[in-house]
């Protein structure tokens, strides 16, 4: 297992996961996440009243009071591959708008917030199954782990062919490249 500070991001936390029942949201920070290979991302929180509570799927996270609930399999698209994780913000994409192409088909609009990288022994050593797990806050309030081919960044300067959707059929990487020795 292995656990990685995240961007201190204020956040609230569905009361129902913590306390059993409610239906409201309290506020905290996000402090952490945690990886175990084939089960959800578990994020932790600093409550507001000094509470670290820990094991939160992504599920029980939302950035605003009225913030649609989803089922987990619909904010986060896969297990974790791997129980090596690191956490990073691509300085480039910071707090950059972005669509999204959630599991359902819907596309949702949002803002990317930090990226978490799969980087152990496990199957993020192929590149066919490796993929980062990018964290954008949606505008209905939701918080979404996806990969990078389910994520369109819309900033027309940096990305002036954004518009309209994606202009090319990418193909994923499926090549181990080494360089030698």
């Amino acid at each position: 297992m292995n656990n990685q500070s995240t961007p201190p991001i204020d956040i609230l936390v569905k009361e129902s996961f913590m306390t059993g029942s409610g239906s409201g949201f309290i506020p905290g920070i996000l402090t952490h996440v945690r990886a175990v290979s084939n089960h959800a991302l578990q994020f932790s929180v600093l409550m507001d009243d000094g509470a670290l509570y820990t094991g939160l799927p992504v599920s029980a996270l939302a950035t605003r009071q009225n913030g649609l609930g989803s089922p987990l399999s619909e904010v986060q698209m896969w297990d974790a591959i791997d129980s090596s994780i690191e956490v990073f913000t691509i300085d480039l994409l910071r707090e950059m708008r972005c669509s999204v192409k959630l599991v359902s088909g819907q596309v949702v609009e949002g803002t990317y917030k930090f990226t978490i990288d799969a980087n152990g022994d496990g199957l993020s050593r192929h590149p066919y199954h490796w993929k980062m797990y990018h964290v954008v806050f949606d505008d209905l309030g939701r918080v979404l782990l996806y990969p990078q081919y389910r994520i369109q960044f819309l900033d027309l300067g940096l990305c002036p062919e954004a518009e309209g959707g994606f202009k090319r059929n990418y193909r994923g990487n499926t090549t181990l490249w080494a360089s030698g020795s």
